[in-house]
């Protein structure tokens, strides 16, 4: 794969399909990757999402089938990541000032985020201005709390693989910066828990 100069994709493995309202400014580095799951049951019903007003999305879909869509250039900067966990809480890391700031024994992810988003990577998780987001394919199977979703198929597991080895080769990411969306964000615990790159 190569990307042109305009942040798209140049290979007959990636289908160009642009969203252009998912733009929401410029992204000017990259520092990690974000896998997602779309929560809808199909292709058409996350495509439908993204032409809404103000959506969030992703710089890549897959589908069930494993065919790759890149729906914005990785020069956007997008909204699918959310309010940012932090790196230093779930590293075990922080420093007494920071244990301070956080108050972890509190529920509080806007000032977690606020104090997050302050940061510089790579004290800080990567977050909209600095990640590329995936998103595959796969429906909520419950809406509890700690609600399942769709096995992330051998076909979509294989593109996730193609896709993330070429992204981190062309860009330079490193393997530890690519994260499940939990991992990184107040999401679905279960979500991309079976996508494997």
């Amino acid at each position: 794969m190569l990307l042109d100069g305009e942040g798209w994709a140049v290979d007959p493995k990636v289908t160009k399909q642009p969203y252009f309202n998912l733009r929401q400014g410029e992204m000017t580095a990259i520092n990690g990757i974000v896998v997602h799951q779309t929560a809808s049951p199909t292709l058409q019903s996350t495509l439908n999402s993204y032409q809404s007003a103000n959506p969030n999305g992703a710089h890549f879909l897959i589908d069930k089938d494993g065919t790759l869509y890149q729906t914005a250039s990785i020069r956007w900067l997008l909204w699918h990541v959310g309010k940012l966990r932090s790196r230093c809480l779930v590293r075990k890391v922080c420093t007494p000032k920071e244990l301070k700031a956080l108050n972890p024994g509190t529920w509080n992810p806007s000032g977690v985020h606020k104090i997050e988003s302050r940061k510089k990577f790579p004290d800080r998780f990567p977050m909209n201005a600095d990640s590329i987001g995936i998103e595959i394919v796969g429906n909520v199977i419950d809406e509890s709390k700690d609600a399942v979703f769709e096995t992330v198929t051998v076909a979509q597991n294989r593109s996730l693989q193609w896709l993330v080895a070429e992204l981190c080769r062309l860009l330079s990411i490193p393997a530890a910066e690519i994260y499940r969306h939990p991992e990184i964000s107040y999401k679905k615990p279960h979500e991309a828990e079976t996508a494997q790159w």
